[in-house]
């Protein structure tokens, strides 16, 4: 909308004088400005066509003739109109080849009512051309029924959001969905069809967010375009829940429908970098599309996607039957290498077939499918039972940590839950730490950090991992509800040898020194980082140099065999 528009919206109309005297543009101006807001020709003002009706007099035509003439072709067919202030002699003037931009002649002296009564109607005119033009362009662009965008005004977003990715580079997936049961929808009454269309519609954009648009692009089709950037895993949730959706049944007419839908995704700037192009992509996906998940033009996405699939799949199968797995990783005292007493749970995910599936695989597909819940709350189940084991076999090990995530403190019953379970398995709460990354606790809301805050003062443990990697400040770093810190592996890698590296560990051991917290280095693989750890300070690690993640009974042969080292150094 341009200014014009705008305060032609608010009831103030923008008049352009072409004046070529300077005393004569003043004092119409204040005649005007009573009713109206003059503007002063400029090349910007022509170029946005910065009004609603111009006022000229012959010389000021004649001057600015060329551009008024754009203008009018900018505007058209709406009417921007043009008034031409003359004498009576100059009626008679070659000025005549100028008469084609002119709608009205006022000739000279006029009344000062009757001008600015025929300005009103003009600006009536102009008023209602606008608001014609705007009923007409939502009528080209959005669909009748059910007020999405149709195709024309998708094709600009998609050309937008093309553009943006290209920018930053990343990619745009764009996806059609179709429900079946055409002819079935077809021999409803007019009126149960249109109900029918709405209610999909309405389940479609009821998991939308504001970046995420919906229109429709045929009687029982829908185009959905995604923000630069959605990954494959979020397309793929979305789609998920979009089918829930539109399988459930339709109560129309008395009569019970059930439709089931396809969906074919095409991804930019891979399959096409303009919008026709991947709107006929999504087309070609969609026409491989079976009943199951969305077909992806790209055989490369699409391999992705099945990969994505079969984690999930993987995942519901191990929470259900089975499958998940604690594996153990002691962290010792740097000082001697006796063994801290403390060990760090990570869970792992066993194949059918007894191959173990890389955390960095399952952990993303269970974050964005939500499973991570699920897999959060096994782990703090199955690690107090392994701590309530250990204690009343008298191990020695008095605390467990265990990774947690932000989605986990947005629960509503996660911190009781927790609590509960701690008291089920009569442990204290300080015998399990959490471990959070340094991005999830700056990224926490109000919410999370009041979860967070009530486990602490129960006396659970919290530490910050990954320290080092994310965008901390130290304004907020000492309110956090924290105990330990530990050094993400990246600076403790070849430390010794790395001044950079040395500098920050040193600045971090000093950090946690004078805040109180405990710190623990991560990573270490060489007797030479450990060396150089010692020296700088920190007093606790954990890495393959000592122990890899190891199942519950080796790691407890592992500390039996520690354990006279530990007892021989007092």
């Amino acid at each position: 909308m341009t200014s014009a528009q705008a305060a032609s919206a608010l009831g103030t109309s923008r008049l352009m004088l072409l004046i070529e005297s300077a005393s004569n543009r003043r004092l119409l101006g204040q005649v005007l400005r009573q009713h109206y807001q003059p503007v002063e020709p400029s090349d910007a003002s022509f170029r946005r066509v910065d009004c609603d009706l111009i006022i000229a007099d012959p010389r000021g035509l004649e001057r600015y003739h060329a551009r008024v003439r754009e203008a009018r072709s900018m505007q058209f067919p709406t009417l921007l109109p043009v008034i031409l202030l003359v004498t009576r002699g100059e009626i008679r003037t070659p000025l005549v080849r100028f008469r084609d931009l002119v709608d009205e002649f006022a000739v000279l002296p006029v009344d000062r009512l009757e001008f600015t009564t025929r300005l009103h109607l003009w600006m009536r005119a102009r008023r209602l051309a606008l608001k014609q033009r705007d009923d007409l362009a939502y009528l080209v662009n959005h669909d009748r029924l059910t007020g999405l965008p149709a195709r024309p005004l998708l094709s600009e977003y998609l050309n937008q959001a093309l553009a943006i990715a290209a920018g930053e580079d990343q990619q745009v997936c764009f996806q059609i969905i179709e429900v079946s049961g055409k002819t079935l929808l077809m021999s409803l009454s007019r009126t149960g069809r249109d109900q029918a269309l709405v209610e999909l519609t309405n389940r479609l954009s009821s998991l939308l967010d504001a970046q995420t648009r919906l229109a429709r692009l045929g009687e029982v089709q829908w185009g959905l375009l995604h923000p630069p950037g959605a990954s494959v895993e979020q397309v793929l949730e979305l789609a998920r829940g979009n089918r829930q959706r539109l399988q459930a049944p339709l109560d129309i007419d008395g009569e019970r429908l059930y439709l089931s839908p396809r969906m074919g995704i095409a991804v930019g700037p891979g399959d096409a970098r303009h919008a026709e192009g991947l709107i006929d992509r999504a087309r070609q996906a969609l026409a491989d599309a079976g009943d199951g998940p969305p077909a992806f033009f790209s055989p490369d996405m699409q391999h992705q996607a099945m990969e994505f699939l079969r984690v999930e799949a993987k995942l519901h199968e191990a929470l259900s039957h089975g499958g998940l797995e604690l594996w153990l990783q002691p962290k010792v005292s740097l000082d001697g290498r006796r063994y801290s007493k403390a060990v760090e749970a990570l869970i792992r995910l066993r194949c059918a077939d007894g191959r173990l599936l890389p955390p960095g695989i399952f952990i993303a597909v269970a974050e964005t499918t939500g499973l991570i819940r699920a897999l959060s709350r096994w782990v703090i189940e199955e690690a107090c039972t392994i701590l309530a084991r250990w204690h009343h076999a008298g191990t020695g090990v008095p605390s467990l940590a265990v990774n947690v995530s932000a989605l986990d403190l947005e629960e509503d019953d996660f911190t009781d839950v927790l609590l509960e379970t701690l008291a089920r398995h009569a442990l204290p709460c300080h015998a399990l730490e959490l471990e959070l990354t340094e991005t999830t606790l700056f990224a926490m809301t109000d919410r999370s950090l009041a979860a967070l805050n009530r486990l602490r003062e129960a006396g659970v443990r919290i530490a910050m991992d990954d320290f080092g990697t994310g965008y901390s400040t130290l304004s907020y770093l000492h309110r956090l509800p924290i105990d330990v810190l530990k050094i993400d592996r990246a600076f403790v890698q070849e430390v010794h040898d790395h001044p950079v590296r040395a500098g920050i560990t040193k600045a971090i051991v000093s950090l946690a020194e004078t805040l109180g917290l405990e710190v623990v280095a991560e990573g270490i693989e060489s007797e030479a980082e450990a060396a150089f750890l010692t020296e700088l300070g920190v007093e606790v690690g954990q890495g393959f140099l000592y122990a890899r993640p190891m199942p519950e009974a080796e790691l407890l042969a592992w500390l039996d065999m520690a354990r006279p080292c530990d007892s021989g150094t007092d």
